[in-house]
């Protein structure tokens, strides 16, 4: 519904470039820094970098950055905004169908997107661009074609295209592609790229390098991703709005290493300190982590309880509450039926894809094998 609106919205918008083919601006569609909709900005773009497009307003320069970026039409002397347009136009009402409709339809999109790339090329932003939807669109053809490789897609467009906006969502689809197909080598080589690209936004590189951590946590090395979160914090400053997101990491692995002591001050600080709730949820299941490894079971339990009943936002942090109470429900309480409601939720379509789901599958499997 969403898409269908949005594309409706857009055929709108190109009706409307097309009365005025005189304007010499260019048109950024951009989500809504305030989270209201999406919004068009109409100027002349001055510049583009990781760091976002820079686009003057009549006396203003703006800067948007490049994950609040939906749409870019260019103004272009050899194509007109509606055409520039129509294949990203095309792309999203695509996307409101499914099976054989869908994958033909994005085919179609494809091909469009080839000849304008050809009328284009005396641009390099717009070339850029429109490369870039072509890599991102192979996302979206992958799910039904299995010979569309995105992956080959993204990687050629990342070689190819270093200093522009583009490079900071394609990168993360990268890495997150990566990652779902078990490549965590490759997915933490993608985001550490990201989180040394001095021009990309602070929050991008910081995000980046938690994604790193994460993923050398995943993988039990636990003093790696510790050392590259101390890096980080100290590249911060002491007022900086996400120290906390780090600490809590930081936090996390030293629980991961039994070193109970140093984790415990942050970690309590940091789930009376903030309203964030994402925040929280990554906390209280560290704590609940403390806790198991300070041999104090019944408390972790109710962390792990805070998360599943009130902080549940995030996904893989409720999977990961879920789990554990899973374990703990059972072991500390002896109470069969919470255990496997626990699971059974764990076990839903809606935590698909969760690392914590992952394990629980690979545990219970193995326990059906056994003799």
């Amino acid at each position: 519904m969403k898409r269908t609106m949005f594309a409706a919205g857009l055929a709108m918008c190109f009706s409307l470039f097309a009365a005025a083919p005189s304007r010499a601006q260019d048109t950024i569609h951009r989500r809504d820094p305030k989270g209201g909709k999406d919004v068009n900005v109409s100027g002349v773009i001055e510049q583009e970098s990781p760091a976002g497009v820079k686009i003057k307003v009549g006396k203003e320069s703006v800067l948007i950055p490049p994950e609040d970026i939906v749409h870019i039409a260019y103004h272009l002397g050899n194509v007109s905004e509606i055409e520039f347009g129509t294949p990203y136009g095309k792309e999203q009402q695509a996307m409101t169908k499914t099976g054989p409709a869908r994958k033909a339809e994005l085919v179609e999109v494809q091909t469009l997107y080839q000849g304008l790339e050809k009328k284009v090329k005396g641009s390099p932003e717009a070339l850029r661009y429109i490369q870039y939807r072509e890599a991102m669109l192979a996302l979206d053809r992958a799910k039904e074609d299995p010979a569309v490789d995105p992956v080959t897609a993204l990687k050629d467009f990342r070689t190819a295209n270093s200093g522009g906006w583009e490079i900071v969502p394609a990168t993360k689809a990268l890495a997150g592609l990566l990652e779902a197909k078990g490549d965590q080598a490759g997915a933490r080589a993608a985001y550490e790229e990201l989180g040394a690209n001095p021009e990309a936004p602070k929050d991008v590189q910081l995000s980046a390098n938690l994604q790193v951590a994460r993923i050398l946590s995943r993988d039990n090395k636990y003093a790696d991703a510790e050392q590259k979160l101390k890096a980080v914090a100290a590249g911060m400053k002491p007022d900086d709005p996400q120290q906390t997101y780090v600490q809590v990491a930081l936090a996390q692995t030293q629980v991961a290493q039994g070193k109970v002591k140093e984790a415990e001050a942050p970690l309590k600080a940091a789930v009376k300190g903030t309203g964030d709730d994402h925040l929280k949820s990554l906390a209280y299941n560290a704590l609940g982590d403390y806790y198991q490894q300070n041999k104090q079971p019944d408390e972790a339990l109710w962390q792990y309880l805070r998360v599943d009943a009130v902080y549940n936002q995030d996904r893989e942090e409720h999977a990961r509450a879920l789990y554990n109470l899973w374990k703990l429900f059972e072991a500390v309480r002896g109470d069969q039926q919470r255990s496997n409601e626990c699971l059974q939720k764990l076990e839903d379509k809606t935590f698909a894809g969760t690392d914590y789901q992952a394990r629980a599958i690979k545990e219970t499997e193995g326990a059906k094998k056994a003799p």
